[in-house]
């Protein structure tokens, strides 16, 4: 189900001879935690009683932080801070929020919104987005612990777009990236009664400059799902390209039913393809949490269990609150034809499948090497590791016994590198 990374080096597809498939689907097939929503709104009262959906999550320290736009009654958006060991239960930080709008007569006066952090240099960075009664527009504050933060004194960073441009209403939703020299933004950008998306780069992260040919990503075409309005985005950089996730509407109900999330990839931040599969992430069941829409809010690339993990905003009509899903296992290579590979391994289909209790899992070494092979529920937890160490060239098997597991799909890898795995799907039938 996930989408298999193309991690090999491009020597390794000069063997045209050679069958070999790459399963696509990592950033585009979604598995929703059983369990959802994660965060819940507060109690009636406090300061995010009607929407409490975190915008921005790191992982730094072995633990997860996540900045959480919190609404109220009186709908007054504010940010708060919460904290994880599992990326899925949270612990609101006590006095949140951790940032306010500002005072009368400031720019940000009405509403704090949508929160981009990083951390560069031991110090917590924040865009941000600020309302008054006139317009959207992003600032930008910092931090030496993420929860106490000092506004920029020049906010806003990133200012509206002259009169009659495609940005000339409003700013917002900033993701912004760092590659060790530049800052890469990209934002919502309202105009000329449509909204969609601009591209900017900084230097220091205050000092922004817009790219002329904005917007970089538009609305779809008429009658499709997301062809009224482009919103909340998440950008990560991976394996040379810049990956986005994105919400689209499609005005079912003005702005407020049926948003859902998209994904599309660029080689530069600027030229976007949309995935040919949009939208990635659905409205749930009528009557659950997240039926009226689903709005994107942060991404990352778990490097030790090899999956993407997404915290999204689920809306009910009533309430926002927060989801999570995970992809599987992301892979180097999907051996289909049990064909020799390049790096001389093979991974066999397990027998039988589907299975009630016993399985039986066999891969075949063309030469000697260290190999781990493991098991992995949809959510990317690990079973078991059923094999590890250095094998000589051969053939192997192992029986897995699932008499511990429900119902359900499960994943094997045979790893023989950081970068080069296969993994395929099996499923328990009880």
């Amino acid at each position: 189900m996930k989408k298999i990374e193309v991690l090999l080096k491009s020597t390794l597809f000069i063997l045209s001879t050679l069958t070999f498939t790459l399963n696509m689907s990592a950033q585009i097939d979604w598995n929703r935690y059983e369990n959802n929503p994660i965060i819940d709104v507060g109690s009636d009262g406090t300061w995010d009683s009607r929407v409490s959906v975190p915008t921005s999550v790191i992982f730094h320290n072995g633990i997860y932080k996540a900045w959480i736009v919190g609404v109220d009654e009186t709908d007054i958006g504010k940010i708060g801070y919460a904290t994880s060991t599992d990326g899925i239960e949270w612990n609101k930080y006590e006095n949140n929020p951790v940032l306010v709008p500002g005072n009368q007569g400031e720019w940000d006066e009405a509403n704090t919104d949508h929160a981009c952090v990083l951390i560069i240099d031991s110090i917590y960075q924040m865009w941000y987005m600020g309302e008054n009664e006139h317009s959207a527009r992003i600032g930008y504050a910092t931090s030496s612990d993420g929860i106490n933060w000092d506004k920029y004194i020049g906010n806003p960073v990133l200012d509206l777009g002259s009169q009659g441009s495609w940005d000339e209403n409003e700013v917002l939703h900033p993701s912004v990236v760092f590659d060790g020299n530049t800052y890469h933004m990209w934002y919502n950008g309202y105009g000329q009664d449509v909204q969609r998306m601009g591209y900017a780069t900084s230097e220091d992260g205050i000092n922004w400059t817009k790219y002329a040919g904005n917007p970089v990503l538009t609305v779809g075409d008429p009658t499709t799902w997301e062809d009224y309005m482009l919103a909340l985005m998440a950008v990560i950089y991976k394996d040379e390209e810049y990956k986005m996730w994105y919400t689209g509407g499609d005005g079912t109900d003005e702005d407020s039913k049926y948003f859902r999330i998209g994904y599309a990839t660029s080689p530069d931040g600027i030229s976007w393809h949309k995935n040919e599969h949009n939208p990635v992430l659905n409205i749930g069941e009528v009557g659950v949490w997240d039926s009226i829409g689903v709005v994107t809010s942060a991404v990352m690339f778990d490097t030790t269990m090899n999956i993407y993990k997404m915290w999204y905003g689920g809306l009910d009509g009533s309430y926002g609150r927060t989801g999570y899903a995970t992809s599987s296992p992301v892979t180097g290579l999907i051996d289909e034809s049990d064909r020799i590979l390049p790096h001389h391994f093979r991974l066999q289909q397990n027998h039988p499948n589907p299975f009630n209790q016993i399985t039986t899992i066999t891969y075949i070494l063309d030469k000697s090497q260290k190999i781990k092979l493991t098991v992995y529920d949809v959510l990317g937890n690990e079973i078991e590791v059923l094999s590890e160490g250095f094998h000589n060239s051969g053939t192997y098997s192992i029986e897995f016994s699932a008499s511990n597991l429900s119902s359900g799909i499960y994943y094997y890898m045979l790893q023989i590198s950081p970068k080069l795995m296969i993994t395929k799907k099996m499923a328990v039938m009880k």
